[in-house]
């Protein structure tokens, strides 16, 4: 059963990935909440009094994501909704459920081209599936590869994707929604990535993995620390990709659907039904209920609260337009207020839409740089449409795949709060991880050019290299330790910080932190448990796909009270930090529950 922060997310991460309910964000803790009573018209039906949004008091959430959805939107309602009984019989429909299927080919499709059906069945494996191959008219290859952006199981089976694409198939540069084409490529060369296909992954190259299992970076990111040459590029434009819609958008259509359901409700029994639930405090089961008893708006929730579909932002136009128009055509009464959100959130989806285009417009032109060898483009599913039509039109083969888990929850999912400080280009870590130390919890900025991210991953490399020292001697008395701290330019080994309590090792890092101008001395207590067996990166990445830790991580909230917290720099070594030494000097990482 789904925690309330994974149900959540998974519709934070739904919107933003561009794969799910419109109803993302939820306004983020806020309700609907009646102001005044229901008032009897004349027609004797009870409708229902006016809503203002106020912020709800916390509470447990219950596990069903469509029960919170109606509980954000009218979460206040109490009193009878409808009144009289009126003699007739309207049918009810339970809600529609859509099946997901691969796109088919029809017999005048441009025939499949052998090598691109074989290239997409190899990199997809075990990790995600084919939806759709068309053979284009020139020697042009572009993979477009879907991804729920909040998903760190998901950004896994991405990675082994295009590892598979760079080792077997020469992909060395991927296109990327979210990162502005006027940035030109992501910069790594701070990192110093130095791995060649197929060699045994080093410590730097572990800890970039380890990052990319926490969520802190994406899958593109991750092999651009690791390899010399893998580059990620921008496809978006900021005026575009920049615009948000206020929170009372994303309950409008929601709202909509309510208001249509009670003014077509005239059956005696349904009335009834939905009065004894409102009575008995089932509000959540009453909205529900409400809106089953018309077809057509039960049709219209269903497709909303769907969770296996994954819709094109102009399909979410068309359903936002049929709302609009069911509900003029009956004559509903719409506040100015809600009219306003509807309009909001169809501008979103609009400029969703152009951002499709803008961003194959911008894969073209990078095709058109390097035309010899497959480019690849990650992008949420909404833009899968429009991006792949656009590219299809031009001449180029698409082969359009998506990770297994693409339309799953699961645990690895990032957590509302992780989410919440993901979108804002802070570190998933909360208070007591060494991200929250060093973000400062600033305006948002993307992540690999962040200094905070840099100081994370720079600490974390140099922490494993401590860690796994095996010589008593001070590690600055080591050439080749020396010679890679000398390689990090935002974090620096305090020298006389050094010192062994018991197995562990405990030292400080001056780090340079977020909008602060001068570096914050960290303390450390790291230890290596057995060492890991060597492997390259298709190897690495097999073993984290499969390993419980990315399955079943455990989310960070935002604790009371900052306490150290175990943190995996790699799979074997571990570590916590505190800002205070005698914090690390007496807590052992024996003391600590993971």
């Amino acid at each position: 059963m789904m925690s309330a922060t994974e149900i959540i997310t998974t519709i934070v991460v739904a919107i933003i990935g561009g794969v799910s309910p419109i109803i993302v964000e939820l306004i983020k803790s806020r309700a609907m909440i009646k102001d005044k009573p229901s008032e009897k018209s004349q027609d004797g039906i009870y409708v229902p009094g006016d809503y203002k949004f106020h912020k709800l008091p916390k509470r447990k959430l219950i596990s069903n994501w469509q029960w919170i959805l109606i509980l954000t939107l009218l979460g206040g309602l109490s009193g009878y909704i409808l009144g009289s009984k009126i003699d007739s019989n309207n049918s009810v429909d339970s809600p529609l459920s859509v099946t997901l299927t691969p796109i088919a080919f029809s017999e005048q499709s441009v025939p499949i081209n052998p090598s691109l059906d074989g290239l997409a069945q190899n990199i997809t494996a075990g990790v995600g599936e084919v939806t759709k191959i068309v053979t284009g008219t020139n020697n042009r290859v572009i993979i477009v590869i879907e991804e729920v952006h909040g998903s760190r199981l998901g950004q896994i089976e991405i990675a082994i994707i295009l590892n598979r694409l760079y080792e077997n198939y020469g992909l060395r540069h991927i296109g990327q929604e979210g990162v502005f084409a006027v940035d030109g490529a992501l910069n790594a060369d701070w990192f110093h990535p130095s791995l060649s296909s197929g060699q045994v992954l080093s410590l730097k190259d572990k800890v970039a993995l380890q990052l990319l299992s926490e969520g802190e970076i994406t899958s593109g990111e991750a092999l651009t620390l690791i390899y010399p040459d893998f580059q990620v590029h921008g496809v978006e434009v900021p005026s575009e990709y920049n615009y948000d819609p206020p929170d009372t958008a994303w309950t409008a259509p929601i709202f909509y659907l309510y208001q249509i359901a009670v003014t077509k409700m005239t059956n005696n029994d349904e009335i009834n039904k939905a009065n004894e639930l409102i009575n008995a405090d089932k509000t959540l089961e009453a909205i529900e209920y409400i809106i089953s008893t018309d077809p057509w708006t039960s049709e219209k929730y269903a497709f909303i609260t769907d969770e296996t579909t994954i819709n094109s932002a102009e399909e979410w136009l068309q359903l936002l337009d049929d709302i609009e128009a069911e509900a003029n055509r009956g004559g509903i009464i719409i506040s100015e207020e809600d009219q306003k959100a509807m309009q909001y959130l169809k501008e979103f989806y609009s400029k969703a839409s152009n951002r499709s285009n803008l961003m194959a417009e911008n894969m073209l032109d990078l095709a058109s740089v390097y035309p010899e060898t497959p480019l690849a483009l990650i992008i949420g599913a909404a833009h899968t449409d429009m991006v792949s039509k656009m590219l299809t039109e031009a001449g180029v083969s698409v082969v359009v795949v998506r990770p297994e888990s693409i339309t799953k929850n699961n645990s690895s999912d990032l957590s509302s709060s992780e989410y919440d400080r993901k979108t804002q280009s802070l570190s998933v870590d909360s208070a007591g991880g060494i991200g929250a130390l060093l973000d400062n919890r600033k305006k948002p900025q993307p992540v690999l050019n962040r200094v905070w991210f840099r100081s994370k991953a720079e600490s974390y490399w140099l922490i494993a290299l401590l860690a796994r020292n095996e010589s008593k001697e001070h590690p600055l008395m080591s050439s080749q330790l020396s010679s890679q701290f000398g390689q990090m330019q935002y974090v620096k080994l305090v020298p006389d910080s050094y010192h062994f309590l018991n197995d562990e090792k405990v030292f400080a890092l001056n780090s340079q932190v977020e909008n602060l101008s001068s570096p914050i001395q960290i303390w450390v207590r790291a230890k290596s448990n057995q060492r890991e067996k060597n492997v390259n990166l298709a190897q690495a990445l097999d073993l984290i796909f499969l390993s419980d830790f990315i399955r079943n991580m455990p989310h960070s909230e935002e604790p009371a009270a900052i306490e150290p917290m175990i943190t995996n720099i790699t799979s074997n070594i571990v570590a916590i930090f505190s800002t205070d030494k005698s914090v690390i000097e007496n807590t052992s990482l024996e003391d600590i529950k993971r």
